[in-house]
C-alpha cells in the first residue's frame, strides 16, 4: 500500500496533524473534506479534524463523506453544527448521512457518488496488475470476513463448482483461508485488488469499494447482507444510484442466482449520477 501511494499518488511533502492543520489556509485555495467514512464518529481514528474547524481563510467543501452507521453524541453535535457553518458547499454519499447532516445546517446538502465512479474503467485498468489467475474463480472481498460473507461464498463455491479467492485485509482473511479452504491471492496491493475484481467470474462482497469496482468493471456481483439482513447505508445508496438495488443476496441462499447485472440500465443511471457529481465539484471549486 505504501509503495502504491509513493509511486502512483500525487501528495504533498507535508503531513498535516491536528495541530498544524490550520496552516492549510495559507497553502491552498480550497479544502475538500472527503471521502467515505471520515465523518463516522464510531471509527477508531474518528476526529472532528475531518470537519477542519481549525482551518481559516480557505474555501471549504465536503465531497461524499459518510457517517456510516455512526451517531454523534450531544457534545459532538454542537461542534459539528458549528463546523458546518464554515463550509461553502456540502455533499455526502448516502441518504442516512444526508438526513442527519441536513438537520445540523441550513445549507443545501447534495448527494453525490463515490469519487471512484467519476473515472472510466480504463483509468483503473492502467493501474491494475496483469491477471493473477488464468482460470475462473469467485472473488470474496470483505474487510472483516464476517460469517454472512463467508457463508455466502461457501454456498456459491458449492453451487458453481469454483474456488473462492480472497486477498489479505487482516487476520480474519487469513483465518478464512485456514478454516474454509479459501485461497489467498499472491498479492494484496491496490493494483492486485483491481486485477482480482476485473478477472473474477463473480464477486461477492459486503464492502463498499468491492461493490463499486465490480460496477466500474461491469462484472457479475452480489452484495451479501449481514446475518440480521441489513445493508450498509453507503451500499444502499450506491446500488440505488446505479439502478442495481436487486443485486443483494442473503447469506442463507443455497444457490447464487445466475442472472447478470443489467449494466445497460445501470450505465444510464450512473451517467446521470456522475454528471450531477461533476457539476457539484465544478460549482464548488469555481
Amino acid at each position: 500500500m505504501q509503495q502504491f501511494v509513493a509511486d502512483d499518488m500525487r501528495i504533498t511533502t507535508t503531513t498535516y496533524t491536528d495541530d498544524s492543520l490550520a496552516g492549510l489556509g495559507e497553502d491552498f485555495d480550497h479544502l475538500v473534506c472527503g471521502s467515505d467514512q471520515i465523518w463516522n464518529p464510531e471509527l477508531r481514528d474518528a476526529s472532528l479534524s475531518f470537519f477542519a474547524p481549525q482551518v481559516r481563510g480557505v474555501s471549504k467543501v465536503s465531497y461524499a463523506p459518510s457517517m456510516g452507521s455512526g451517531a454523534f453524541s450531544d457534545s459532538e453535535t454542537i461542534k459539528v453544527r458549528e463546523a458546518l457553518d464554515d463550509f461553502d458547499h456540502i455533499s455526502v454519499r448516502d441518504i442516512r448521512t444526508k438526513n442527519i447532516i441536513s438537520k445540523l445546517t441550513d445549507k443545501e446538502v447534495s448527494l453525490v457518488v463515490d469519487p471512484t465512479l467519476l473515472n472510466p474503467p480504463e483509468t483503473y485498468l492502467q493501474l491494475a496488475n496483469p491477471p493473477l489467475y488464468d482460470d475462473d474463480y469467485i472473488f470474496l472481498f470483505s474487510v472483516k470476513y464476517d460469517k454472512a460473507a463467508v457463508q455466502a461464498a461457501k454456498n456459491a463455491s458449492r453451487s458453481m463448482g469454483l474456488p473462492v479467492r480472497v486477498m489479505i485485509t487482516g487476520r480474519k482473511s487469513l483465518y478464512s483461508d485456514l478454516l474454509y479452504g479459501f485461497q489467498i491471492a499472491p498479492g494484496s496491493s491496490p493494483a492486485d485488488f483491481l486485477s482480482l475484481v476485473n478477472g473474477a467470474k463473480i464477486i461477492l462482497s459486503n464492502s463498499f469499494h468491492g461493490t463499486a469496482f465490480s460496477i466500474i468493471f461491469e462484472r457479475p456481483f452480489f452484495v451479501v447482507q449481514t446475518m440480521n439482513e441489513t445493508t450498509d447505508p453507503r451500499l444502499e445508496s450506491l446500488l440505488a444510484a446505479c439502478g442495481l438495488s436487486d443485486r443483494v443476496i442473503s447469506p442463507q441462499q443455497k444457490h447464487v442466482p445466475q442472472s447478470d447485472p443489467d449494466y445497460g440500465r445501470a450505465e444510464k443511471v450512473r451517467v446521470n449520477s456522475v454528471a450531477s457529481a461533476k457539476s457539484f465539484i465544478e460549482t464548488a471549486l469555481s
